[in-house]
């Protein structure tokens, strides 16, 4: 590197000094449009053409270069770009197949562009393995996708000394690229690296107006979009431990107990469209000391007929003894007319979604819900996002996306009704 090559290395990394050997891992905390995709594609072009340790894999072993994307989209522009360097002709002769989501090379690498999931790698030796916006990896499985797939990378970096490249734009101070960072920026170390610059710094053709012009609109978030800054109005609704403290381990589903009050929450849907929301239901009673105890949730995912769906949670309402229910403010007119045809009446509940979700955070912190071990649940809650607006006024919600969290409105909806003043009507078992 040039004395100016050093200077600039310094003003993007926290004032540290160069690494003296090729990094294990870099993390690059980027603005918009300073060309992540384009960089990640020609990364890792390269790596896969220039392998030639061949004799350190096993045979019918091939080893496996991964740009893995937060979502379709972004994985199906990043196959594109590395499928086009491919197409010089220099690099054709390599192309031994291509595929659908990229392309084998005759020296026995795999270049596979694909979206994030911590199973897919497993197993494989890995040659390098890029992040392409991973401060945006969602999986409504998992609260923490992100450091899920890295774990499941490091061991396949082992046979080939690979290396983990994350490459994103910043969102808020928790996940991994946030974590790397706190850790590492500025850090001298041969292993890791942290970048972080703003978009102009990496791409100067953008023009100065532009960024000017967000920045007015949305100070906070122009400042992460094209300044490279992890935002503070955008923090985790709540840690992973008081989760998991307030699961009863085992516990799937509680039988109804004659002389026990019941209380459901619904969150109803049109059932039209294949990837839309839900319809759950969940069923709680008041515990001891104050508790709330959650005896069952449901969750019918579209495409459904919503008569079907209602009379079969009808069905299981009227074995708790349940014939009134409280629904989000979103139900219509004719899911009302639905469940009243099965003998359900339905009344809408007084909170918005988000003042559910803050009026379940002290009930959670202090363990007075009993949330059934239900993983789908865990995760729909360890994801929600706590906002705070200009002004102070906080709200809570489920990423951007395609997200839910249908489970987690009717599980701490039911809560909170039971918890607050006057409550909703219950209802005893039949004997």
């Amino acid at each position: 590197m040039s004395d100016v090559d050093v200077e600039f290395f310094r003003s993007v990394t926290g004032d540290r000094q160069p690494p003296k050997k090729r990094p294990r891992e870099t993390w690059i905390v980027g603005g918009r449009r300073m060309g992540k995709d384009s960089v990640a594609s020609a990364i890792a072009a390269h790596a896969a053409a220039y392998f030639d340790q061949q004799d350190r894999l096993r045979p019918g072993e091939r080893a496996l270069v991964a740009v893995i994307a937060c979502d379709r989209d972004q994985a199906r522009i990043c196959t594109n770009y590395v499928k086009a360097f491919f197409e010089l002709e220099p690099l054709k002769k390599m192309v031994q197949r291509e595929t659908m989501d990229g392309i084998e090379l005759r020296n026995r690498v795999d270049v596979s562009v694909q979206t994030n999931s911590f199973r897919a790698p497993r197993g494989r030796p890995v040659l390098l393995a890029i992040l392409d916006e991973v401060s945006f990896f969602r999986d409504e499985n998992s609260s923490s996708p992100d450091t899920e797939l890295y774990r499941s990378l490091v061991p396949g970096t082992a046979t080939l000394n690979g290396q983990i490249i994350g490459i994103s734009s910043p969102f808020m101070k928790s996940g991994l690229l946030f974590e790397k960072w706190r850790a590492h920026f500025g850090q001298d170390s041969d292993d890791v690296v942290v970048i972080q610059a703003e978009s102009r710094k990496l791409n100067p053709t953008i023009p100065a107006e532009i960024v000017e012009q967000a920045l007015a609109d949305d100070p906070a978030g122009a400042a992460a979009e094209w300044l490279a800054q992890f935002r503070d109005e955008i923090g985790g609704f709540i840690p992973y431990s008081v989760v998991e403290n307030c699961v009863v381990e085992g516990r799937i589903e509680l039988e109804p107990q004659i002389g026990t009050y019941y209380h459901c929450f619904l969150d109803v849907a049109s059932g039209i469209a294949k990837g839309g929301d839900s319809m759950a239901m969940a069923i709680a009673h008041p515990g001891e000391n104050g508790t709330v105890v959650i005896d069952l949730v449901k969750e019918v995912q579209p495409p459904f007929m919503t008569n079907v769906v209602a009379a079969e949670f009808a069905e299981t309402m009227r074995r708790y003894g349940i014939s009134r229910a409280t629904s989000d403010r979103v139900g219509l007119g004719w899911v009302s007319q639905a469940f009243y045809e099965e003998g359900i009446a339905l009344q809408y509940s007084p909170w918005t979604k988000s003042e559910i979700y803050l009026g379940a955070l002290p009930l959670l912190g202090n363990g007075s819900i009993h949330l059934l071990d239900n993983h789908r649940l865990k995760s729909q809650i360890l994801n929600l996002e706590r906002r705070v607006a200009r002004g102070g006024h906080e709200s809570v919600d489920h990423p951007m996306g395609s997200f839910h969290d249908d489970l987690a409105n009717v599980a701490l909806g039911v809560a909170v009704g039971i918890h607050s003043l006057g409550g909703w009507r219950p209802h005893a078992v039949a004997a």
